[in-house]
Formats: C-alpha cells, structure tokens, sequence
C-alpha cells in the first residue's frame, strides 16, 4: 500500500510505460496469455473491431511479474491503459488510492448476467470497481493408493470433520499426512475461518476472537500437534503441497481443476489414481473462488469505451470459448449453465471440471477486499503460528490479532 501511494504522489515516470490510453486508441493489458492464448485473444478483438470500428485497439500483454509496477508507473505518469487485467486484491489497492474508474452507474445493463456473489468481490466497501472475468473453484483430489492402505473409500474428504477422522486413519495406518494446508499463503487461515464459519467482522469490528474463531483454531492446533499435517504447513506453500502429493507424500490435494493437467505431465504414474470430490468446506458453508477481473484507470481517455470492451470480454460466449480452451470457469451464469460443464466428461479432468462449475452458485470470495487487507491477514497468520507452536493459547492469539485489526481498521 505505501509503495503504491508513493509512486502515485511522486508521479514517476518511464519512457517504456509511456503509451496507453491517448486520444488515438484504446489500450488493453492482460495478464501473461501469450503465447497460448494469442489465437483467442485475437479472434475475439478482431470481432469487437468490426462491432467499434471508431476507436482502435491496441493489446499488450505483461508477464505477471511485472504487470503490478507497470501499470503502477504507467498511473502514476498519467499515461496509463484504459483496461487492465488484475486480480482483486490488487485491484482493490488500487480501488483504495481512487485511481479507478468507479463502475456502478456504468454496467447497470450488464450486472444481473454475472454470478452475484463473485461480483461482490470486485467491490470494496458496496462500491463497484472491477468486472469480474474467469475464475477457478477448487476441488480435492486424493491419490486412491494412500486412501486404500488406511482402509478409506476412495471418497476425497468433504467437510473439516473428514480431515480430522481421515487424517489419523492415514497417519495411523501409513504415517503419511492427509493433508497440507499451506497456511504459508498468506491469507490462506483467514479465509479458512470463513470457510469454518467464523466471520472476520460485524458491523465492521473483528469479530473471530469468540467462542467459534476459538474453536476453529484449536481445530488446527490439534491436528499440527498430532503430526496429522505436516510441521511444514505453517510455513510452505501451494506449490509446495502440489509438490507433496506428486510425490505421494500427502494423501489430497485441494486446488484448481487445471493442476490436473501438470500433474498428468509431470507424475503420470499419480494421475490414474486421482479421485475428484467437491472443494473442502464446512457443511453447507461456503466455497470460495479465485477470480480475474478488468478494470478502468480514472485517467484513461476512453472510460466508456473500455468499459464495453470489458462487458465484450467478458459476454457468456466469449468466456465460454475461453474455457474451452483453458480449465476456468466463467464469471456469466449462463454460459456456466452450459453442457460442457454440467455434463462433464469421461475422465476425471471433467469430472473435476462438472463438480467445479457446479459449485459456482455457492461460490464467493471468501474474503471480500478491506483495507489493508494484508496486514490484517498477517495478524492471523501469527495467531495461528503462534498457537500451533504453543506461544499463546487459541483465544489469546486471537485476541491480539483482533487488537491488531481494530487499530488497522480505525486508520
């Protein structure tokens, strides 16, 4: 947040940021879609350029890497595009400076076609300030093998309550760990109490220092002193749980349908023993959704223009394209409706892919953009580290992450 204020009052500048939105044309950034879906992304623009052939369109794609300071530098020098491709968070950071177009007058005609609770989370404090574009709902996967040899079905667990029962079936039988959770993502434990039930605020105080936050945490505490995850999970990430279940060290794996793919390519030997199942939650609880979404800069020359180009982007038959030909979901619940999602297919990529899409109407972002959303994520991540590791008790944890969120919150 504060480097984003920064290079926003110095108003830097640099000579290969310079370009975008100009009275000439309208500028779209992606994220990192070349070269694989180069075809796509043309065919789709060559059609919009038919329907607006007044305004040109210029697309640029940026590795993900560097998509964030680019269009940091190209704001804060006033030359930025006029529609970009981000992922919520930092487009709510952005949301927060007031340097994007705020959208709720503007797609009053194209709202009701996306799913509403994905929509909420391009929205920060009830104010609209992205398009959502595709997403991704995870699903678990288990390797069968592991499950067989603790005397489990081949049935993925469902619920919390599963891990628990499952995963000392596992470790008892073959010293294997279920599951890792991969707490070191940051924000991964706090939409994880979502996921438990516990809300993070009410009435916009924190509200998970009580007797279910409580009870969520020690859920967690429990299963790290049973050795039930592994030590590691405090610490390592989702590439190192992926890495994990290739491995055949772990039991499941909750993530995107997509991963099935690397994981074909990369241990073909696993994949035939993958069994599919619904995204871990709390029974009736939630599912949460990853999301990309298009946003307008305040500065670009053409708001309106680009803000049809976003509705065009985003049209059920536009995305329904996209992902035929990538493992996404769309944001447009009609095109969700289709039967390439509900009917699924033959194997477990699109078995994977129906149970996916079918949680679509559950689905949201767990945790809606705040402010200073990563501090307040990292007061919970201490929470949980520390009382894993036995420095405070459950509720004690959380209460001095709650101090930490009412004094973020109240600035």
């Amino acid at each position: 947040m504060r480097k984003i204020a920064l290079l926003l009052a110095l108003g830097l500048t640099a000579t290969s940021c310079r370009g975008g939105s100009d009275a000439n044309g309208l500028e779209l950034w992606t994220m990192q879609l070349k070269p694989t879906f180069t075809t796509y992304m043309e065919t789709v623009l060559t059609e919009y350029r038919k329907q607006h052939p007044d305004l040109p369109v210029t697309w640029v794609d940026v590795p993900a890497a560097g998509l964030e300071n680019k269009l940091l530098t190209a704001i804060a020098g006033g030359h930025p595009p006029d529609l970009v491709n981000l992922n919520p968070a930092f487009a709510a950071k952005l949301s927060e400076q007031n340097v994007l177009t705020p959208l709720d007058d503007k797609v009053k005609a194209i709202h009701g076609l996306y799913f509403p609770k994905v929509w909420e989370g391009c929205q920060l404090d009830g104010k609209t300030f992205a398009i959502p574009w595709y997403l991704s709902t995870a699903v678990t996967m288990a390797n069968r093998d592991i499950l067989a040899a603790a005397g489990l079905p081949p049935v993925p667990p469902a619920t919390y309550d599963d891990v628990a029962r499952m995963g000392a079936a596992v470790k008892a039988s073959t010293g294997k760990a279920l599951f890792m959770p991969n707490f070191g993502d940051s924000g991964t434990f706090m939409e994880t109490l979502v996921k438990m039930g516990v809300p993070l605020l009410v009435n916009g105080a924190p509200a998970f220092a009580s007797a279910a936050g409580e009870t969520a945490l020690q859920f967690w505490v429990d299963l790290y002193k049973a050795g039930i995850i592994p030590k590691e999970s405090l610490t390592e990430k989702h590439r190192e749980a992926i890495d994990r279940f290739q491995a055949g060290q772990i039991a499941m794996l909750s993530s995107g349908p997509q991963f099935l793919t690397l994981i074909k390519e990369n241990a073909p030997q696993l994949f035939g023993k993958i069994v599919v199942g619904p995204q871990l939650s709390s029974p009736n609880g939630p599912i949460g959704v990853s999301l990309m979404n298009l946003v307008v800069p305040k500065a670009s020359k053409h708001q309106d223009a680009a803000i049809a180009l976003g509705a065009f982007l985003t049209n059920g038959e536009n995305q329904l394209a996209l992902a035929k030909l990538a493992p996404v979901l769309p944001s447009v619940t009609k095109a969700a409706a289709d039967p390439f999602f509900t009917a699924g297919g033959s194997d477990v990529v699109g078995e994977a892919r129906r149970i996916s899409a079918g949680q679509l109407p559950r689905a949201t972002v767990l945790v809606k953009p705040m402010t200073h959303q990563p501090e307040l994520a990292k007061a919970l991540d201490t929470a949980l580290q520390q009382a894993c590791l036995g420095e405070r008790t459950a509720r004690a944890a959380l209460e001095e992450a709650a101090t930490v969120w009412r004094n973020r919150l109240s600035h």
